[in-house]
């Protein structure tokens, strides 16, 4: 029946029905560079089904009728819910492709809230964990930690409408994320496959988020959208396409490229990706490595601003600060937004400019002085 399924549509077939057991858990890496072992914040079965049972009996419809008004209303994060299966892995570098939507490397800010809430409740002598630690939260606060996550998420792609985190969410976790933003995009993926061959640890952990899953279809009906993979084999253009309509998002070629393209296909490299691989080389010091990427982006998108600010970095780099200031200085504009870091970013390359130009005078030593500073400058504050 598998087999069957797999040639009738090729697109979104895996080798990984029976091996299962090792999907990473909930709130892993969607990339899947994360430890397969590795559990829900260390919790053993017994914890995670006790959370579960935690959550699911704190955050009722009346908890939730007591908080109308919280958070933010930005549709800014998007979040895949769940275990991060070979179906929600798929589905992730699908979405990525779309060029409102950023496919942001795994971010860990969720959890860091989560840290930061059951501190504060500690500080505040209550010393409560998750659920309860969200009691404290009020409309106020829910702002601020919007505020604290969007600032973070906005420094991923400013150009982006949605930005999804390569982060699975817990599901434990939906109603946080609900609270702070109850207009974020939550997608749950169905994928039962292999669920027969788990161990048992695995399959403590793939029933507590079903159980979870049930509870938020009773709570929070219609706030998950939910994918399912034998809907996705069968039929996945049109599964794609009714995804992309409840996102808001228009239908565009590169997505339908990528759910028959093989996984990292750079020619369906979306805008946001484009910018996370190009980071990414730059921040390992491979500077020709991301100019290629750039480069390529610029032929799609000649104005993208993330993407001409990267090239300005790398320009910089390389030891040419004055292109680098043209550059910077176009992102800003095209951006219309402050950004503090792209700001800090181009002083640093003003100064080098300036320091760059006196040496000129002074020994005429000007494009060895340059190369000097590009290479000093990550150690004297530069943001990449």
């Amino acid at each position: 029946m598998i087999n069957d399924r797999r040639k009738a549509a090729p697109d979104f077939a895996t080798a990984a029905s029976k091996h299962m057991a090792d999907a990473l858990a909930a709130g892993e890496d969607l990339d899947g560079t994360a430890n397969p072992e590795q559990r829900i914040v260390g919790l053993s079965p017994v914890d995670l089904h006790d959370r579960a049972d935690r959550v699911m009996a704190h955050q009722s419809p009346v908890y939730f009728a007591a908080r109308q008004g919280h958070g933010d209303p930005s549709r800014l994060p998007m979040f895949l819910v769940g275990l991060a299966s070979p179906t929600a892995k798929r589905l992730r570098a699908i979405l990525s492709a779309h060029s409102r939507v950023h496919g942001a490397r795994s971010l860990n800010l969720v959890p860091v809230l989560l840290d930061s809430l059951e501190a504060f409740d500690r500080e505040a002598g209550r010393n409560r964990t998750f659920p309860e630690s969200m009691d404290a939260v009020s409309a106020g606060d829910s702002l601020k930690v919007a505020g604290w996550l969007l600032s973070h998420l906005q420094k991923e792609d400013p150009g982006a409408d949605h930005i999804l985190d390569g982060r699975g969410l817990d599901a434990a976790l939906v109603g946080l994320v609900h609270l702070v933003f109850p207009k974020a995009s939550l997608i749950f993926c169905r994928d039962d496959t292999g669920v027969a061959d788990l161990t048992p640890d695995a399959r403590s952990l793939w029933d507590a988020q079903n159980a979870l899953m049930d509870h938020w279809r009773a709570v929070l009906p219609g706030r998950v959208i939910e994918v399912d993979r034998d809907s996705l084999l069968k039929d996945p253009k049109g599964r794609i396409l009714a995804l992309l309509n409840a996102l808001e998002l228009a239908p565009e070629d590169r997505v339908a490229q990528a759910i028959t393209a093989a996984p990292g296909d750079p020619s369906i490299l979306s805008p946001g990706a484009a910018v996370g691989t190009a980071t990414a080389h730059i921040r390992a010091g491979r500077l020709d490595q991301a100019e290629t990427v750039l480069r390529a982006l610029m032929r799609r998108v000649p104005e993208h601003p993330a993407g001409l600010h990267l090239l300005g970095v790398v320009a910089f780099r390389q030891g040419h600060p004055d292109q680098a200031v043209t550059l910077m200085r176009r992102s800003l504009t095209l951006l219309g937004a402050p950004m503090p870091d792209w700001e800090h970013n181009l002083a640093v390359v003003e100064k080098a400019l300036a320091a760059s130009a006196q040496a000129v005078d002074s020994d005429g030593a000007g494009p060895q002085r340059t190369a000097d500073l590009a290479s000093a400058s990550s150690e004297d504050g530069e943001t990449l």
